[in-house]
């Protein structure tokens, strides 16, 4: 009964079948005595039926219980019973079965060992030798799919093939035997790319399928096989009918399968990769929608950890890298890499897909570098593809593959990063996958293009008209090969356009230019409106056109170089990067050539649309040290300058200034964003208010936080220890989950943003400020925002009355400014003030005559910017002095190289006769703000801390003095910041607490900066030179107390920061528009005032200064003047009593000194 219940079940894989066989054997065994004959056999069809059981439901239990039946009735046989070998060959089967279900190789070592004693111990009567080799052949190309030992495969091909051949004509087993040789036949097909195997597996498997009837329990599984088949025979020749034919067979399988049936996530899983396939041909959304949507549905029917679902994962990888390339939803490839992740995190380090999965990984690494411009992205990229070429052996099919895409990413590693050598490996192993590859191969016309894209950057960077020839030939021969039905094809013919581009830069040759616009027009040709390519190619053909544009100078060519570039603006795939290129190069030809402009309005909005964009590269969901490394590497801040240049020319003052605070100071003004109160939208939408607050404080962290895990043991370990590679990896994707979460937070953030927009009323909320708006920095006095570009320098003084002064200054210029900076490092330099690698505040200044370079620079200051602002202004002026009853306050606001330079101390220092001394500091005093913007948030939402009153912070304030007289581990004692203390105390002995040496630590400082309103730092400091501004640090006993540290802090007091160290406020030369120094992020951090140095001090003048400066703070006490100290005022005081005790012309003692903030 138990046989022929179980015959039935195989037959039609009906449940009730199988439960009947069970039911059956569970009685007979029990019924049967331990001395029957027949016991052995009862108990063997039980495990049978058992393991029947395990297939369809993967109960473990049922798969030990089997195991342990068969080794049970394998024990109790008599010796030399002729069905010894079929036992041992069930037996066989279900430890493979284990092996695959747990993963441990012993079973399936056990699985072989135990077949082959089956094969041997058959006589050639025994009427099922086929099965027992049919079970050997199994087992060794499980075995083969987990070590890759290319034996194992072909022994498993010998052992299927002897099973076919012995299985008579009219067995019923006949058609499984020959779709498990078709199976290995496909197995080696793919290791070895020999077309034959291909073509002998899709005619045995489709024999079986057609000998197959449809209720058949197996005929599900034949359709599957012959569908992948089929799927990769069209990959290799790209046959449509192949293609569409796999998909009607998978999804007739899928519908065969009863529903719960353990293999519907199989079919599944093939269906998806059939569809990715013919995705790739036709170019049709729908399809890869399907593949997506159906891999998914297959990997939630299975387990999470098994080790099966590493293909599906890895698979979902690739639709989901394919679908971000199209639409550009970062979220498709942050879920790509992590599948991808997952899928190696599963997988051993001998498993030969290990090495197909590391290659996938690589390439989304480098596609999410293509989009984010992360380093760490395309450092792993490079790692992992080496990994996956190192673990594949000579002679794999997919060898070339791998050592293609290494190239490829090697490529863009020295793109980004400049270095030669990454080339001098790029272009032999794009070579080399080259000659493994058939020229009838469908990936061979890739393969050159990769190569010649490696020769035409080598030649780029080194010149040798060899490299520029050799990637014309090789470009021109990919072309010749590809195919035009394939989706990257386009990119073929655009990459020879750009060798026959560089070639014609290169040697002036204008029939290379006008082949390469013919050529590039016929990539974007062969790209339909639509294609993700098609803005880039665009592009391409632009840049070629402008060339052409420069040798006409032709209306034609301007009026079509113009339209290209629109057409990329305009189009809705088009990347921010393109756009942000596209808009620059039509600025740079409307620059150029302003006869052809038709008028103003196209330079303007091409300027319009790069500050548009610069939010979109310059993201929030990013770290701020890429945000900054991304503005250096496209030099936002040059442009922007430009733009508001052009706005200037144009007589549009008001859109100048409005550009210079959207394009500057883009860091702090996100982070300022992030701290805004919302108060106005909590009276009317509390719940928005509050999410966006919790949104707003999460990303505040997280862009600070991004990017600190040690990488150090990430990046010694890499990809390529194998004894350390999973622990890496675990680490990786721990790191990549806090990644993306941040990713994550930033879309959320930037939807419910969006969300509240839509609202009445709140349209242009936390938007950038207006004229109008920015009206409120101004209430101290007025701000000089300063212009410095190549074409013309101005000022833009923004008044209290709202009036807006645009003063030329024709005698300035940015080369001059460059000058001046380069001069005055040098001079500061050579005087002998401490660099902040010493960690040091000052050296002593040598006993020299006062410096002529300084004077020089500070006269050429006052000359050239300082004196026709003022004079400009000089009604403001008055009017600012009478309102104030004191000296004017005026707020410099520089650009360019002119941020490094003292405006403040500008003046004509006679050193013959100081009668004829001319200081800006007689008529006003200064103050220093990164932005307008910035000073506008201090006066709102920063006015007054929400513990003070608007009494207690003049009247009262709590005042926290921090010294380090000698830093541990610096070798640099600084003797008088405890003078400095000292000082501090006497003009404030009740409200001051003094953390000095071992008291001040790291942790103290942070608790005590909360519990008051000013907090003074005589310590060593140092700005961070990687890009990091929020890495900049100031030393204390036991540590660096970053500004990253002080920016996740909350400081509800925060009032005036005194930051008495070196270089506080020098900012960063690559980012001169970004204020990257300690003293504006300490604005960001919370203080409304802060006092900075723009070079290293001498320690001796930092108790003269903290007497002086904190006196007059303290004399305004005295004098009951309420509401906020005037900082500025009093560090003008500070300056002067600094000038008289030092000598006025030791400028490099007393210049750096200054102030930020109100």
């Amino acid at each position: 009964m138990t046989v022929r219940f179980l015959e039935q079940y195989k037959t039609h894989g009906k449940i009730s079948f199988l439960h009947l066989a069970i039911s059956s054997s569970t009685l007979t065994v029990a019924c049967t005595p331990d001395d029957s004959r027949y016991l052995p056999l009862h108990v063997y069809n039980h495990s049978s039926a058992l393991f029947q059981r395990y297939k369809r439901f993967k109960r473990l239990d049922d798969l030990e219980a089997a195991t342990s039946g068969f080794r049970r009735a394998i024990d109790i046989l008599p010796d030399g019973h002729p069905l010894t070998s079929m036992f041992l060959s069930n037996l066989g089967a279900t430890l493979r079965g284990r092996f695959n279900r747990l993963g441990e190789l012993k079973d399936l070592e056990d699985s072989i060992t135990i077949h082959r004693m089956a094969v041997t111990r058959a006589t050639d009567s025994v009427p099922f030798k086929h099965i027992l080799f049919n079970g050997l052949g199994s087992s060794l190309s499980s075995r083969f799919e987990r070590l890759g030992d290319l034996t194992d495969l072909e022994n498993s091909v010998a052992a299927h093939r002897l099973a076919v051949e012995l299985a008579p004509d009219d067995s019923s087993e006949k058609t499984l035997l020959v779709s498990n040789f078709a199976n290995v036949l496909q197995r080696r097909y793919e290791r070895l790319g020999n077309i034959s195997d291909l073509e002998d597996a899709i005619l045995h498997l489709r024999r079986a399928a057609e000998s197959t009837p449809d209720h058949h329990i197996h005929n599900p599984t034949r359709l599957k096989n012959l569908g992948r088949s089929l799927n990769c025979r069209f990959e290799r020749y790209g046959e449509l009918a192949d293609i569409e034919n796999s998909i009607t067979l998978l999804r007739r399988a899928i519908k065969l399968s009863p529903p719960g049936h353990p293999n519907e996530a199989d079919y599944l899983h093939s269906l998806s990769t059939s569809l990715y396939s013919r995705f790739k041909r036709l170019d049709d959304d729908a399809d890869i929608e399907d593949a997506i949507s159906t891999a998914r549905r297959a990997l939630s029917l299975m387990s999470n950890g098994d080790p099966e679902t590493a293909e599906p994962l890895n698979n979902l990888g690739n639709f989901l890298e394919v679908r971000f390339e199209r639409r550009g939803n970062i979220a498709d490839i942050e879920d790509a890499v992590l599948s991808r992740m997952r899928a190696i995190d599963l997988t051993p380090d001998d498993h030969p897909a290990k090495p197909r999965y590391l290659n996938n990984l690589g390439n989304s690494l480098r596609v999410r570098f293509d989009r984010l411009n992360e380093v760490v992205d395309i450092e792993d990229a490079v790692s992992a593809l080496r990994r996956a070429v190192d673990l594949t052996p000579e002679g794999h099919a997919a060898k070339a593959l791998y050592l293609n895409i290494l190239g490829n990413i090697l490529v863009r590693r020295f793109e980004r990063l400049g270095d030669v050598a990454d080339l001098g490996e790029a272009i032999p192993v794009h070579q080399q996958a080259v000659d493994l590859t058939p020229d009838d191969h469908p990936d061979k016309s890739g393969y050159l293009n990769s190569l010649a894209v490696s020769l035409l950057h080598r030649f780029r960077a080194v010149g040798a008209r060899t490299d520029i020839d050799d990637a014309i030939s090789t470009a021109r021969r990919a072309v010749d090969l590809g195919s035009q039905e394939t989706i990257s094809f386009p990119r073929y013919y655009s990459n020879l356009g750009t060798c026959l581009h560089n070639r014609f830069k290169f040697l002036g040759d204008s029939k290379d230019l006008e082949e390469a616009i013919t050529i590039d027009q016929r990539s974007v040709d062969l790209s339909p409106s639509g294609s993700y390519l098609r803005p880039g190619l665009i592009n391409g053909l632009g840049v070629d056109w402008m060339d052409r544009l420069k040798l006409s100078r032709s209306q034609y060519d301007f009026n079509v170089t113009y339209n290209l570039f629109a057409e990329v603006l305009h189009d809705a795939l088009a990347t921010p990067e393109q756009r942000f290129h596209a808009a620059r190069n039509t600025a740079d030809i409307c620059t150029e050539f302003p006869e052809l402009v038709g008028s103003e309005a196209m330079l303007l909005q091409a300027y319009k649309v790069i500050l548009q964009v610069i939010p979109s590269f310059i993201w929030l969901g990013q770290s701020v040290s890429h945000r900054y490394s991304q503005l250096s590497y496209h030099a936002i801040g040059r442009t922007v300058t430009a733009a508001a240049a052009v706005a200037l020319s144009a007589k549009q003052d008001t859109l100048a200034l409005e550009w210079l605070e959207e394009g500057r100071n883009v860091i702090w003004a996100q982070l300022d964003r992030l701290r805004s109160p919302v108060d106005l939208l909590r009276n009317s939408h509390p719940e928005l208010a509050a999410r966006l607050e919790h949104l707003a404080t999460s990303l505040n962290h997280a862009g600070v936080r991004t990017g600190t895990t040690n990488s150090a043991e990430l990046d010694a370990s890499g990809f390529g220890s194998m004894q350390t590679h999973s622990r890496v990896l675990r680490i990786r994707t721990s790191v990549e989950d806090e990644a993306r979460h941040n990713r994550d937070l930033a879309r959320e953030y930037e939807d419910l943003l969006a969300h509240i927009r839509r609202l009445s009323g709140f349209e242009m909320f936390l938007k950038p400020k207006t004229l109008q708006e920015l009206v409120s920095a101004c209430q101290d006095g007025p701000v000089a925002m300063i212009n410095v570009h190549q074409s013309r320098c101005d000022a833009l003084v923004l008044c209290s009355s709202g009036h807006l002064v645009h003063v030329l200054l024709p005698d300035f210029s940015l080369d001059l400014a460059k000058t001046m900076r380069s001069s005055m490092a040098a001079s500061v330099s050579g005087r002998g003030a401490r660099h902040r690698d010493n960690h040091d505040r000052a050296l002593r200044m040598h006993q020299t005559s006062p410096d002529d370079t300084i004077r020089r620079i500070l006269q050429l200051l006052w000359l050239r910017i300082v004196q026709p602002i003022l004079n400009a202004i000089k009604d403001e002026v008055s009017l600012a002095l009478c309102r104030n009853r004191g000296m004017p306050h005026i707020t410099w606001c520089p650009t360019e190289a002119l941020s490094f330079l003292p405006l403040h101390a500008a003046g004509i220092y006679d050193p013959v006769d100081p009668l004829r001394t001319v200081r800006v500091s007689d008529f006003v005093i200064s103050s220093y703000t990164p932005s307008l913007s910035t000073l506008a948030s201090l006066h709102s939402h920063r006015a007054l801390p929400a513990c003070a009153s608007p009494q207690s912070e003049i009247s009262n304030p709590r005042v926290l003095v921090v010294s380090q007289s000698d830093t541990p581990g610096l070798n640099a004692p600084l003797p008088c910041t405890a003078e400095e203390a000292s000082k501090i105390l006497h003009h404030f002995p009740n409200d001051a607490t003094h953390l000095e040496d071992a008291h001040a630590t790291v942790d103290s400082v942070l608790a005590e900066m909360a519990q008051h309103d000013w907090v003074h730092l005589a310590c060593h400091g140092v700005q961070d030179s990687s890009g990091d501004p929020t890495k900049s640090a100031f030393f204390l006993y036991n540590g660096r107390l970053e500004l990253s540290r002080l920016m996740e802090t909350t400081i509800p007091r925060a009032g005036l920061a005194v930051l008495s160290a070196c270089q506080t406020a020098t900012g960063d030369v690559k980012l001169p528009e970004e204020a990257a120094h300690l003293a504006a992020g300490m604005l960001a951090v919370g203080y409304r005032s802060v006092v900075g140095t723009m070079w290293s001090i001498n320690d001796e003048d930092g108790p003269v200064l903290a007497d002086a400066l904190y006196g007059a703070l303290r004399k305004q006490r005295e004098r009951g003047e309420g509401g906020k100290p005037r900082v500025a005022e009093a560090l003008h005081e500070a300056l002067r009593q600094l000038r008289e005790a030092v000598g006025e012309d030791s400028f490099a003692r007393w210049v750096p000194f200054v102030h930020f903030g109100l």
